[in-house]
């Protein structure tokens, strides 16, 4: 019987443990360099902001739609989402009216299942204000706040990182974004103080 001798032979086709860590220390270096420059808290704050404005300007519609529909009457005074039962749709939450006898029952805002919270709601917040042209910053609470007046009403809240839109809304508050049919129901209580 004939044995088969077979040659093994060592390929140089793979590549060596030392050339392997040092494309794994480039990667790593690489890498942090990459999340070093990504701000995650600016990146949150957006993302807050965006929730933020989407929030107040779905309530805005709705009580415009059932303003409009007869169902409710806006009930005169300030009123804040950090207020006991604030999530209420009833009338009897952060967004204060009286239902009318044309309102279908039960009634619920916008058949909202609640009304929506800040993501930060009751955290003391440092955030960028505008005073004309010079950045500041200004302290809040984060909350959701609803005026109303006889001449309308108006809903505030603070954006973490955009001063521009707080200043430019049309309101009279640089330290809140603020959205309604009466910009100055408020008065003159400011949402934010702002630090010199």
């Amino acid at each position: 019987m004939n044995k088969i001798k077979k040659n093994y032979v060592l390929s140089n086709n793979g590549f060596t443990l030392i050339e392997l860590l040092l494309v794994i220390v480039i990667i790593g270096i690489l890498a942090a360099i990459v999340f070093t420059n990504i701000d995650v808290g600016r990146l949150t704050g957006r993302g807050n902001d965006t929730k933020r404005v989407a929030d107040i300007t779905s309530v805005r519609d709705g009580i415009l739609r059932e303003l409009a529909q007869g169902y409710l009457t806006l009930r005169p005074g300030s009123f804040s989402s950090l207020d006991t039962n604030a999530d209420l749709v009833d009338g009897t939450g952060w967004v204060r009216f009286t239902v009318t006898t044309v309102a279908p029952t039960p009634y619920k805002l916008s058949n909202l299942p609640v009304l929506p919270n800040d993501p930060k709601k009751g955290t003391s917040l440092t955030y960028p204000v505008l005073e004309g042209t010079t950045q500041k910053t200004a302290t809040a609470n984060a909350r959701y706040v609803f005026c109303s007046s006889i001449n309308g009403f108006e809903i505030n809240t603070l954006l973490e990182g955009d001063a521009a839109k707080m200043a430019n809304d049309g309101g009279d508050d640089i330290t809140a974004f603020e959205v309604g049919t009466d910009l100055n129901a408020c008065g003159t209580t400011k949402f934010g103080t702002v630090n010199n």
